[in-house]
């Protein structure tokens, strides 16, 4: 159910916003990017068409994950030098919150992001060394970094909880913390941190045939 019925300023079709803090949307008609601004929409003009692959993660789909019932809503395909990855989406309105299931020539991880509020130290992409540990915050307080690169987006669909572009590069730090996957995102001027756990493929699956049943 969406929250909020839109109409693209692109081509008059319906909009569907189904996550408050949604920042972009694609258009499923004329696949245009639309900015969701303070008072009114605006339609970008960029046209990106994802390559389909064999995922059974889709867009609209359910995902149960604990006691959480998320609906996939949005999909960021990043290129780097060993191929690709894609971030679904995940939401649940009831809690203004939404999470990421990254997914990797079948390896997957649901991560969600670290409020900013706890986050108490900052660092650039440049001063962060692979094999060091870091602090961030207190319930982050020795992260050791294991890998550093960059990415660029590839493409996106659905909607998208910030604004971002075509071919923009995005330089990341990927981390452990107790057992935990923490990753450290710059995208434009504004870093943003993740903290997540791999799951499997099977409850991966398993999860989203749960929804079904439901």
């Amino acid at each position: 159910m969406p929250l909020q019925e839109l109409i693209c300023p692109a081509c008059g079709a319906p909009l569907p916003k189904k996550f408050r803090f949604t920042r972009m949307i694609v258009c499923e008609y004329c696949n245009n990017t639309i900015l969701l601004n303070a008072d009114s929409l605006e339609a970008v003009k960029q046209k990106v068409l994802l390559a389909d692959y064999d995922s059974f993660v889709k867009i609209h789909s359910f995902f149960h994950w604990g006691d959480n019932l998320m609906e996939i809503i949005g999909r960021v395909r990043y290129q780097y030098e060993a191929g690709f990855w894609d971030e679904w989406l995940l939401v649940e309105n009831s809690k203004d919150q939404y999470w990421w299931l990254h997914e990797d020539e079948g390896d997957f991880a649901i991560f969600i992001e670290n409020p900013e509020e706890e986050t108490e130290k900052f660092y650039t992409y440049e001063e962060l060394k692979i094999g060091s540990e870091i602090y961030i915050n207190d319930f982050l307080n020795k992260v050791f970094l294991c890998e550093k690169a960059q990415a660029t987006i590839a493409g996106f669909e659905g909607e998208i909880p910030y604004v971002i572009a075509p071919s923009q590069t995005m330089h990341y730090v990927d981390g452990i913390y107790k057992g935990k996957m923490v990753s450290l995102e710059y995208i434009g001027d504004k870093c943003y941190i993740y903290v997540g756990i791999p799951i499997s493929a099977k409850a991966a699956l398993e999860s989203l045939k749960k929804s079904l049943a439901e």
